[in-house]
């Protein structure tokens, strides 16, 4: 490939240069806000290709008014600036969507670090499941469903209490 060439598809090549960025940001880091990044220019680098296709050297903007004597065939196609407009709505709604769901992440786990989220989130699960067996087998024996139901709470709470006092705060934060 001859210099001539990138140099003629530079916005091209910036685009696929931009891709890579994101795809590799989304891909290799464990922090959720790198991930939300990554992912923002991955929608950049999509939009910039978008656009430079779209756009036709030595053609008028698609802008006709009554004495304009000028063919349908002078002007660019504005299809490709329409789906960019729209894709770029689109994507700022989806990134406000990944940054509010990143803040609950974080207000529940204390971290932005995906692995550390799976992990809490996997002994949160496995500590809901475990306080409720015990318990409802205990109370089927009873024969009434309204202990039960306040024997199955005392256990969840008595059983996150523990937690809670197994789990040393910093532990759970963001280093």
């Amino acid at each position: 490939m001859d210099l001539q060439a990138l140099l003629d598809n530079r916005a091209e090549a910036a685009a696929i240069i931009l891709f890579g960025i994101g795809l590799t940001t989304l891909l290799l880091h464990r922090n959720l806000l790198k991930k939300v990044i990554g992912f923002s220019f991955m929608d950049s680098a999509i939009f910039l290709f978008l656009a430079s296709e779209g756009y036709i050297s030595g053609r008028a903007a698609p802008i006709q008014s009554a004495a304009s004597d000028l063919p349908a065939s002078a002007f660019i196609n504005p299809l490709p600036a329409g789906l960019v407009l729209t894709g770029i709505v689109v994507s700022v709604s989806v990134t406000a969507l990944m940054l509010s769901l990143t803040v609950r992440l974080y207000e529940r786990f204390h971290t932005l670090d995906l692995d550390r989220i799976v992990r809490l989130a996997r002994e949160d699960a496995a500590v809901s499941v475990g306080a409720a067996a015990p318990v409802g087998k205990a109370e089927r024996k009873a024969g009434t469903n309204a202990d039960a139901g306040a024997a199955v709470s005392a256990g969840k709470a008595e059983q996150k209490s523990e937690k809670d006092a197994a789990l040393p705060d910093p532990e759970r934060r963001d280093r």
